[in-house]
């Protein structure tokens, strides 16, 4: 069976705020995969090939807590020949491991065409052997070494979190490397949240078509914990990914947000679909092990990154905000004038947070300005597109954050596209619908699409929509006749069913303990 595989780690869905230890790198880790159990044998034919091949997949244990080994072996039969074993992993008991990590598994493959076989089972003798392993192959591909046609360009999508137009004049080292290609420094987010606006950059949809983002509001503002039903992406549109996939791109992302975990339907057509911890670091390292784990085909990875997004570690302290209950009021339903009062903090405090906020930008482009210049020097052409979901309101017109207004600080956001030696330099000052982006990129590449619009093709009206908190403004249109205001309709909200988890992922998230007080488990783990 086809499906999907997921590693958690201890430390998956725990704010690392709560933890007095350093989490690990990579806390999910999500694949397409082939789905089985102990004892199999999985066959494929394969054809002569002129060039030097290469298996490459990897293995785990589905259920938790093994008792048992479990030997995965490769095996190469040719037509007129002796078989052989190519490769082997064996995975020791483990009682002690909540869920089983990726185990690489990579090994050459004859150019004779022949029978290569995957097999897994329990290597004791017959009488010891234990019931039947679940057990998960990484989608298996049989590549050449090295590409054969190096004209076909990688494409990596860079994606900040919560990065606000006029970051970009705290960010010296990223405004450079976007000047060199076209760039939209004030294009509009879909939404003023995370979830509606990957959701339309992965289908090319405006917030209110894909059905990514949250449902109807109650009636009237209780001031209580807020009960939100979350809709996953509607699962009979293409997504992004799946057009690059489809074109023979190797597909990967890593995100370090909460609202792009699996759940939301996001990773299909991802080949490897990871969750990073909060540090910058760790997902540039994933995306570097990305890239040189896949070197047989195009490839194409989303790099998401957390910072800016609170809580702020940077600038001047003390932080006014550790003052404030934070988690609690965002979770309650609250009217935008209590939004106002509850962060309603003196002048100093205001701007203390302010250069906070733009310390956080500055230290992001010292980590991610370098590790970008390094990978446009790369002698395999290189299409970069880079996007943020939303801004973030410093006081701009009243109030603080993002999810509740749509003013300018939070739905203006820089959008570029850079191809060196295919797009000469540009800076556009038009408004233009963010989630374009996708459509444009496929364009730089060359693969056939049905997205009607593009950032060099923009609609003549569009619209920002979507609100996480109960607002003013629904949203607000764009169009010929300027920028409007859509009232604020509590009826209003995404028309997915919700976004149930699947069993397999239930299981894990009950035995690693995420369905009791997280504050209590990161206490008890210290």
């Amino acid at each position: 069976m086809h499906g999907r595989s997921e590693h958690l780690t201890l430390w998956h869905g725990i704010d690392p705020n709560l933890l007095r230890i350093r989490p690990e790198a990579i806390l999910g880790d999500d694949r397409a995969a082939v789905l089985t159990a102990t004892p199999h044998h999985i066959e494929v034919e394969l054809g002569a090939s002129e060039w030097d091949r290469q298996l490459k997949t990897a293995v785990r244990r589905i259920q938790a807590r093994p008792s048992v080994p479990t030997l995965f072996e490769v095996f190469f039969q040719p037509q007129a020949g002796a078989l052989r074993s190519l490769a082997q992993v064996l995975l020791d008991p483990a009682p002690q491991q909540l869920s089983e990590t990726w185990a690489s598994v990579q090994c050459a493959v004859p150019r004779e065409a022949g029978t290569l076989t995957l097999v897994s089972r329990d290597p004791r003798p017959i009488g010891a052997q234990a019931p039947t392993t679940e057990v998960a192959w990484q989608s298996p591909v049989v590549l050449p070494v090295q590409r054969p046609n190096h004209a076909t360009p990688d494409v990596l999508l860079v994606t900040i979190d919560t990065f606000r137009a006029d970051a970009l004049d705290f960010a010296p080292r990223l405004a450079a490397i976007l000047a060199q290609g076209q760039l939209w420094p004030r294009a509009i987010s879909p939404s003023n949240w995370t979830l509606p606006s990957y959701g339309s950059l992965f289908t090319g949809l405006p917030a209110a078509k894909h059905q990514a983002g949250r449902g109807p509001f109650a009636p009237e503002a209780t001031g209580q914990i807020e009960s939100r039903q979350l809709s996953a992406v509607d699962p009979q549109l293409t997504l992004l990914a799946e057009r690059f996939r489809t074109a023979g791109y190797a597909t990967g992302m890593v995100h370090q947000n909460p609202m792009l975990e699996t759940w939301t339907g996001f990773p299909r057509g991802f080949e490897q679909y990871q969750r990073a911890s909060d540090r910058t670091t760790d997902a540039l390292q994933a995306c570097e092990d990305f890239l040189a784990t896949n070197t047989g085909r195009p490839r194409f990875f989303v790099l998401h990154l957390m910072a800016p997004h609170l809580p702020y570690r940077f600038g001047p302290d003390p932080d006014p905000l550790d003052d404030l209950p934070l988690a609690t009021f965002l979770g309650a339903d609250h009217t935008p004038e209590a939004r106002d009062s509850f962060f309603s903090l003196p002048a100093t405090a205001r701007e203390r947070v302010r250069q906070r906020y733009f310390a956080e930008v500055g230290h992001l482009d010292t980590e991610l300005g370098p590790w970008l210049e390094k990978k446009m020097q790369s002698p395999t052409p290189l299409v970069i597109g880079f996007h943020s979901d939303h801004g973030e309101e410093l006081w701009d017109s009243g109030s603080f954050e993002h999810g509740h207004s749509f003013d300018n600080s939070v739905i203006e956001v820089p959008v570029a596209l850079i191809a060196p030696g295919q797009l000469a330099p540009a800076l556009y000052e038009a408004a233009i619908p963010a989630e374009l982006l996708g459509a444009s990129l496929l364009n730089l590449v060359g693969i056939e699409h049905d997205l009607p619009h593009t950032l060099q093709q923009s609609p003549a009206q569009f619209r920002s929509s979507m609100p996480l908190y109960r607002a003013r403004e629904q949203g607000r249109d764009f169009g010929r006749k300027g920028v409007t205001s859509i009232p604020f309709d509590p009826n209003q909200g995404s028309e997915g069913n919700g976004a149930p988890i699947s069993e397999q992922k239930r299981r894990m998230l009950a035995e690693l303990g995420y369905l009791a007080d997280q504050e209590m488990r990161a206490q008890d783990r210290d």
